[in-house]
């Protein structure tokens, strides 16, 4: 019985644990996409008019370079593209000036909003938050010039959430075990006289009626 409730309370910790997770987990996106607004809000306030004359984007290369001292947990790179899929500023500068793949550049030329999509490179799973840039005409109307492209190391921005994912894991397995030998301990404690019991009334039973039969508890 007492293994069985020991069970029960270590089965229940679990479905607690992944509530947690995934709250903590999406805390830690909501401040990621917080942080790619702002930056893309700052970046594209720069970048319009340079992407609308196609030139020059001394401006735009410099205050993409600026965030190469920044604290961002995770951030890797980011990167400005045309309309012709040019990479005309770059945070790293390997690859400015190439032109990104023709599903990249459709993707880019589809944007609405921020988006975020993931993939792989180099062994690392990198999180990519696309921005579409606009410039405003005389009539109001959005013209696209390009979009802004931040990228994050999945693995360092969900660290945080890993980490508390191991201290839950690591806790319930110290609780688990704990509760497993206080359990065994408790049974044996209490089993033990039912079976001294057991064996005497054998005992007498056989016809030894001198027998006595010692339970303090």
């Amino acid at each position: 019985m007492i293994l069985l409730v020991t069970g029960v309370v270590f089965l229940s910790v679990i479905p607690l644990s992944v509530i947690v997770l995934w709250r903590n987990q999406k805390v830690v996106l909501d401040k990621t996409i917080e942080v790619c607004l702002n930056l893309a809000d700052n970046i594209s306030n720069i970048a319009t008019e340079e992407l609308l004359i196609n030139e020059n984007y001394d401006a735009t290369r410099t205050s993409l370079s600026r965030l190469r001292g920044g604290k961002i947990s995770g951030f890797i790179d980011s990167y400005v593209v045309n309309l012709g899929g040019f990479v005309v500023a770059e945070l790293n500068e390997k690859q400015l000036g190439l032109k990104v793949s023709e599903k990249d550049l459709l993707y880019f030329q589809k944007l609405n909003t921020l988006n975020l999509t993931e993939y792989s490179r180099d062994g690392m799973n990198v999180l990519r938050f696309a921005f579409p840039i606009y410039i405003t005409s005389f009539e109001k109307e959005k013209i696209r010039v390009g979009a802004a492209v931040f990228e994050f190391d999945k693995e360092k921005v969900y660290e945080p959430v890993n980490q508390i994912r191991t201290t839950i894991f690591a806790g319930s397995a110290v609780l688990f075990i704990f509760g497993f030998i206080i359990a065994i301990y408790t049974a044996i404690y209490f089993s033990r006289p039912v079976r001294k019991l057991s064996i005497g009334a054998k005992i007498i039973g056989d016809g030894n009626l001198d027998h006595r039969i010692h339970i303090s508890r």
